[in-house]
């Protein structure tokens, strides 16, 4: 996001032109929209996101579906759903979940609490904080060391790590197992 904010949260006039669809469209329109988080998340290579300013809302959700996020120091996030009388939405829930826990991810939706960037990195939903003016160094330079690292095992390992808590013991080691005999081959 350039300008003031990484994301200033949902453009309240498209929300009013969602609430007046029928049923289905608004299902099928929230689907496509939501999609976006998903591909974020779902992407084979590393993903970095450079925040900065505010993180309102569902950019949170864009933020934490990256597998790294810099943040500018003074960068303020926003969770603003319950106010408006709506569910945190753009996958907010399990990701800021998985990053942070379920009681840190309680604490800030239900409450509402806003947190700065240095909180945001005590509780794990940042993973650097740069100072003002350096964030496109920082975060550029992170993601050239990631892409240095090896494609192939990179995009296996990241699909382990997005489904990891979905495995037991065991499958996680078979998933292992196959991932690195197909690497070794």
């Amino acid at each position: 996001g350039n300008g003031l904010a990484f994301c200033a949260g949902g453009d309240l006039n498209s929300i009013q032109r969602l609430c007046d669809m029928e049923a289905d469209a608004l299902h099928a329109a929230l689907t496509r929209d939501f999609a976006a988080v998903q591909q974020v998340y779902r992407c084979t290579k590393p993903t970095v996101a450079a925040v900065h300013g505010a993180v309102v809302g569902g950019g949170s959700g864009i933020a934490a579906a990256c597998d790294f996020v810099v943040a500018e120091q003074g960068t303020k996030f926003v969770f603003p759903f319950l106010d408006l009388g709506i569910i945190p939405d753009m996958c907010i829930l399990y990701l800021l979940t998985q990053r942070v826990g379920l009681q840190q991810a309680r604490r800030l939706l239900l409450r509402g609490i806003p947190i700065m960037a240095d909180e945001a990195q005590r509780l794990g939903l940042v993973d650097e904080v740069s100072p003002k003016g350096e964030l496109p160094a920082a975060a550029g330079g992170l993601a050239e060391a990631l892409a240095r690292r090896g494609g192939a095992a990179m995009n296996l390992a990241k699909r382990h790590l997005n489904q990891v808590g979905q495995y037991s013991f065991e499958e996680s080691m078979e998933k292992e197992i196959l991932s690195q005999a197909l690497l070794w081959k």
